[in-house]
């Protein structure tokens, strides 16, 4: 994971102006793929989204969607969840979604597929 954190930051300052860094994930629903949060040299806020296969780069701007705090706060509200695992960023036909894996009241792993947009539930799977 180190490996790809600092391959996606490279990638990211190299494409999409990338200066600092706040966060990075990782998700992999049939495909993989590695986001950076932070901002660029002009100070705007971004995600930058890059396929493990093929490095694809993708840039998203944080304002045009909800962030990672917001996500988590949707998901306490809505699933009162034991524990959040994990939040990360991936992209389904091209656009972006936060994906939420976490432990329901009951001790179960549970996924939530989010849009990153409005926050909406795409998919979840429950109870596995």
């Amino acid at each position: 994971m180190v490996t790809a954190r600092n391959q996606t930051v490279t990638l990211a300052k190299k494409y999409a102006d990338l200066k600092t860094v706040q966060a990075f994930y990782a998700s992999n629903l049939g495909k993989t793929y590695y986001s950076v949060a932070g901002t660029t040299n002009k100070r705007k806020p971004i995600y930058v989204i890059v396929a493990k296969r093929g490095g694809n780069v993708t840039v998203v701007d944080q304002s045009s969607g909800l962030s990672e705090q917001r996500i988590r706060s949707l998901i306490v509200q809505t699933k009162q969840p034991k524990k959040i695992n994990s939040i990360s960023l991936t992209l389904i036909k091209n656009k972006p979604y936060w994906v939420v894996s976490y432990l329901n009241s009951k001790s179960n792993l549970c996924y939530a597929t989010l849009s990153f947009k409005t926050g909406t539930v795409k998919k979840l799977i429950e109870n596995i």
